[in-house]
């Protein structure tokens, strides 16, 4: 009868002993608190994506400044690593810009105005984590 006790208290540390210590390459999960590898995208458990490192985050307001002020030639989306959607704000507007005379792509130029400035006030509106998942 003893024996069964000692087990319990056995299980329990060692239960103990793996909650309380991280490997040299270990961390926490932020989403479930499992431990996972530290350079781990994300967490094999829950599914959470850790944030990108620091070098790699790209910050929500120079992207909405960006879009203000640069937006027509698609700055913003280049600056999130979005580059096909940057190719074709930049061609849009060089497109109403090199062939003005034809008259039709002339209307490019306060189309591609508008959605820039929709995109500044989306990147404000915005939290964080949406911004993040955003960038590429």
């Amino acid at each position: 009868m003893n024996k069964a006790p000692e087990k319990k208290k056995t299980q329990n540390n060692s239960n103990k002993e793996n909650i309380s210590s991280l490997g040299a390459h270990e961390k926490y999960c932020s989403g479930c608190a499992a431990k996972i590898h530290i350079e781990a995208l994300a967490c094999p458990k829950c599914g959470y994506t850790s944030n990108k490192s620091s070098s790699q985050q790209k910050n929500r307001i120079i992207a909405a400044l960006l879009a203000l002020f640069l937006g027509g030639i698609g700055i913003h989306k280049f600056y999130m690593g979005r580059t096909n959607e940057g190719v074709i704000y930049l061609g849009g507007m060089l497109g109403g810009l090199f062939f003005f005379w034809l008259i039709i792509p002339l209307f490019f130029i306060p189309i591609i105005a508008i959605a820039a400035f929709c995109d500044f006030v989306y990147l404000l509106c915005i939290n964080d984590k949406k911004f993040d998942s955003m960038c590429k």
